[in-house]
């Protein structure tokens, strides 16, 4: 697709190209070599086709802003915009507040926008572009000599290919006026001012007359010969020596060079003769930064050592089997966890603490927390469950203050020696025993269920949510075989 620097207009014409203008809206027209949109209390518009790429690309105009005239606010942009609300680039000029701003805007907000002080004729032309990774907000007196003012990282979407220019205008208040815009991507028109003509007297005066002195006629058959020689009196030069004053500069207005595919015939070849090529010892500075494409990176067996120490909390349990050395292969295989029932310590009387209860006791009795504070307690399945079945995971819950029910709970199932994350907790749905009494949360475990686990070793874990507490409870381990 076509960078942003394609997208050019004169607007010399005088009529819209609904072409390269295909989403203007509100009040707009083109009028006087110049694009004019409304600046009053609605929303008006100039917007190019969304069909453009900012990447190694840039444009710059020519921006007359609308006079405040009565207004808190009253300003005109000129922004590339994405297909997302609120992510763009560009300037916004406010002639009530006297400011300018460069903006890189994600959600409609840049904290690192600048601001400047506005100058109808510093800030006359705009010009944004983006080159080798970075963007550049300019601006010019003249659209020849420019200023940076503000650089920043190119956003990736940089690169999309759906881009558009959008140049509006708004007021909140006061006389409605125009906001214009000029020579989009079109050079200035330049102009050359010519000096005053001059006089030099150092002619030499005619003193005598000149004369001609013409061959002899050449004769033919009818001539006549000539008696003598024919002179031809030459009269005496007239000069003046007053000048025409030149009283007003005289400006041309350059066209852009137009280009032709018939070149003139060369009527000779000129040559130049060189001399021998001179060698110096000076290095010049480079211009741009030269970079060298890099071929595959080849594997070492060097291991980096990592800078930071990555840790990973682990519930209490004790590990046995022989863990194969590692070769070059990335995998681990880790050796079936063994647990105990006395690995986790339990909490002390009075403790005030009331969510991460750990269980304890044995699968065939109700398990309940340690601490006398505690109300939560649970018990879990510890028959196996063979992965090809779909089935309710069932868990029985009791509060000591009242029924369950009441309060969202969610479910994980994860492997023995985890814990779960965030994205291991799924919604429960609560539920009466099969045997008719007792509260269970219960989720959906199997290939067609909510959790579809790999066969091995698992816990279940409850959450309730019962403001202020948020009780975490977890069960015996089963296998899924």
């Amino acid at each position: 697709m076509p960078g942003i620097s394609t997208l050019a207009d004169d607007f010399n014409d005088n009529t819209v190209n609904t072409t390269l203008w295909p989403n203007n809206y509100g009040t707009y027209q083109e009028a006087g070599g110049r694009a004019r949109v409304a600046c009053d209390t609605g929303f008006n518009a100039y917007k190019s086709a969304t069909s453009y790429s900012l990447t190694g690309s840039s444009f710059y105009l020519h921006v007359y802003a609308p006079a405040a005239a009565g207004a808190a606010t009253s300003t005109c942009t000129a922004f590339i915009t994405t297909t997302t609300a609120g992510t763009d680039a560009g300037f916004l000029i406010d002639t009530a507040g006297n400011a300018m701003g460069c903006y890189l805007r994600a959600g409609f907000a840049d904290a690192g926008a600048v601001f400047l002080t506005y100058s109808a004729t510093d800030h006359a032309w705009l010009r944004l572009r983006e080159s080798a990774g970075t963007l550049y907000w300019d601006t010019s007196p003249d659209g020849t000599n420019w200023t940076n003012r503000r650089t920043a990282t190119t956003p990736a979407w940089a690169a999309n290919t759906d881009l558009a220019l959008y140049m509006d205008s708004h007021r909140d208040a006061g006389t409605n006026n125009w906001a214009e815009y000029d020579n989009l991507n079109t050079p200035p028109v330049q102009t050359i001012a010519l000096g005053t003509v001059t006089e030099t007297g150092t002619a030499q005066a005619i003193t005598v007359r000149k004369t001609i002195g013409l061959g002899r006629a050449a004769e033919t058959s009818t001539a006549i010969a000539p008696g003598r020689r024919k002179v031809r009196a030459a009269g005496t030069a007239a000069g003046t020596e007053q000048a025409v004053a030149v009283t007003v500069l005289r400006r041309i207005p350059l066209t852009p060079a137009a280009e032709t595919s018939t070149a003139p015939a060369v009527g000779r070849a000129k040559t130049v003769p060189l001399s021998p090529a001179a060698s110096t010892e000076t290095v010049l500075a480079a211009t741009a930064v030269k970079t060298i494409n890099l071929g595959r990176a080849l594997v070492i067996e060097t291991a980096v050592p990592p800078t930071p120490l990555r840790t990973i909390p682990l519930n209490p349990a004790t590990e046995v089997g022989t863990v194969p050395a590692l070769g070059r292969t990335k995998t681990r295989r880790v050796g079936t966890t063994q647990e105990t029932d006395t690995a986790i310590p339990a909490l002390l009387p009075g403790s005030q603490i009331t969510h991460r209860l750990r269980l304890t006791g044995t699968p065939a009795t109700t398990w309940h927390t340690h601490g006398t504070t505690t109300a939560w307690a649970c018990i879990g399945r510890t028959t196996p469950v063979d992965a090809l079945s779909t089935e309710y995971y069932e868990v029985g819950i009791t509060w000591d203050r009242g029924t369950p029910t009441s309060f969202p709970v969610d479910m994980a199932i994860v492997a023995v020696g985890h814990e779960p994350g965030s994205s291991d907790w799924h919604p429960a749905v609560w539920d009466t025993a099969s045997s008719g009494t007792g509260t269970v949360a219960k989720i959906l475990v199997g290939p067609d269920g909510v959790v579809t686990p790999l066969p091995g070793r698992y816990r279940a874990w409850v959450r309730v949510t019962a403001p202020p507490e948020l009780p975490v409870l977890d069960t015996a381990p089963f296998d899924i075989s």
